[in-house]
């Protein structure tokens, strides 16, 4: 039985280890039957802006790819500092 959406955002450095976390967390979203399977962009930004990408159509040979990917499948949320000390 469907349970409603399951949405995730990555925070953190882009690693391979964040991207088998997530590859992880929409193997098991999977299993549970969610109707909508989200992540967010950028992290939590993607969450306040409403940014999603839908994660349920990603075939087995995606996720792998993804899985195996040393960066943050779904857009750091770590910004450039030099960037943002020139802004304020």
């Amino acid at each position: 039985m469907p349970v409603g959406k399951a949405v995730i955002g990555q925070s953190g450095g882009p690693t391979a280890v964040i991207n088998k976390s997530l590859v992880g967390f929409i193997k098991e979203a999977i299993n549970q039957e969610y109707d909508e399977i989200l992540g967010a962009r950028h992290g939590l930004e993607g969450i306040l802006k409403e940014d999603f990408v839908d994660l349920s159509k990603l075939s087995e040979s995606q996720l792998y790819g993804i899985s195996k990917t040393p960066a943050a499948a779904l857009g750091s949320v770590r910004k450039n500092q030099r960037r943002m000390i020139l802004r304020n």
